[in-house]
Parts: C-alpha cells; structure tokens; sequence
C-alpha cells in the first residue's frame, strides 16, 4: 500500500499493544460526568429512550446482548475484547460532558462483564425510573424480540428450558401454544407479567428515584428527562 502512495501507519507492538492500551486505560479509568441510570420493567423503552437522549451510554448496545435469558435473540453479542475496546472509545466521548446516561444493568451483560468503576459508578448514582402502560410493552416485545420465524423458533426454545421456580411447565406450554397460533401479545404480555416483572421487580424496589417518567409517548418523556436532568444539573 504505502508503495501505491497510500499514506500507511503501523501500530508499534500490532494488536497486542493495542489491547495492552485499552486494559491498562479502562480498568484505572477515572469517570469524570455525574451518572444518571435509567431504571424500568423489560420493555419499558429505556434503550428507544437512551438513543434519543445526549451524552448516552448504551451499554446492551455495546455488548450486543439484552441481558436476560432471552438478551442474544436475533442478536451476535460481542466478545470481551470488542465490548472493552467500544466501551473504552465511547467513554472518551462523554468523559468531558457534565453528565451522562445510562441504563440500569447488572454486573455482567450475558456474558459481557462490566469493569468495577463502571458498576461501582452506576449503583451511586442518581436513579430514575421508566414506566409503561403493558399493551405497549407487550408490542414492544413483539418488534424487538418476535420478528422473525427463527426468531420465533429460538423464542420457543428459551421458554421451554425456563427454569421451573420461574414459570410452570404448564405455562410455558401455554406460551409456545400462543406463539403457535401466532397470538404473539398474549404470549408477550404472559413473559413479561409472570416471567420478567417478578424477576427485575426486587431490584427496582431497591432504589429511591430522582423522578418517573411514564414512556408511552417517547417523544414527550425524552423532552421531560432532558428537562429534569438539566435542572438537576444546574442546581
């Protein structure tokens, strides 16, 4: 290339002082903006709300996983390796705003594990909670989860090998029978009622919100989180 005139850099060490950089660099980073965590049921639209919002940190985007049993469906999650490099890039786009978005995760996303200073930033910092009306999650569900026949098929799949203390074999057979028909908001709305909500509902009692916003108009709650924020900011 560089003999064809094109203007060649190679990265002193290659590859492997690249990844040296970003470890040494992600690991001691010193996060600088105040952290606002957006918290709410599965479906609730907080990642819809974190692409429209500034300064967002879309941490599932990154890992390519949704963080739950059924977080890799029509997805290729990311490695360890590319999720730290993306992350890393990312940050150094935020790290001089005032503040910065992000959404309430645990601390590992599949099987993507987020660095101490990062899960140790978002459990101090200021909560806020997403609510939704249910028929609206449900179709939520529905776009992001049930667009495909294979997706459908891995849907299915997932349902049946539920843990059992989470939903009865019987209701699970219900689900798939529902999925079957293609009656997809009555499955969607059975996941999200008897399988998701009681398994995120303990983690979001455990927090004192800032403020809630309701999401079924995500035009007008992105308008009141930018609004609240900024005046919590400025105080």
């Amino acid at each position: 290339l560089d003999s064809l005139k094109f203007n060649v850099l190679q990265l002193e060490g290659g590859y492997k002082a690249y990844r040296a950089y970003i470890k040494q660099h992600l690991y001691n980073y010193q996060l600088k903006p105040k952290v606002y965590v957006l918290w709410g049921l599965t479906c609730t639209g907080k990642t819809s709300l974190l692409n429209s919002l500034p300064n967002s940190l879309n941490l599932e985007g990154l890992a390519q996983h949704r963080g739950s049993m059924y977080g890799a469906v029509g997805l290729t999650p990311s490695s360890q390796k590319s999720f730290e490099t993306q992350l890393y890039c990312r940050l150094e786009q935020l790290n001089d705003k005032p503040f910065i978005i992000i959404e309430g995760e645990s601390h590992r996303i599949g099987d993507i594990m987020l660095p101490n200073f990062l899960w140790h930033a978002m459990k101090t910092a200021t909560p806020i909670l997403i609510t939704r009306s249910i028929n609206i999650r449900a179709q939520a569900a529905i776009d992001e989860y049930f667009k495909t026949i294979p997706h459908l098929d891995e849907i299915k799949k997932i349902t049946l090998n539920l843990p059992h203390n989470l939903l009865s074999n019987k209701r699970k057979a219900e689900i798939v029978e529902l999925l079957d028909k293609n009656n997809l908001i009555d499955a969607a709305t059975i996941l999200l009622q008897e399988y998701y909500d009681p398994l995120y509902q303990n983690t979001l009692k455990q927090h004192q919100y800032a403020f809630e916003i309701n999401s079924d108009d995500e035009k007008k709650a992105v308008e009141e989180i930018e609004e609240k924020i900024q005046h919590l900011v400025s105080k």
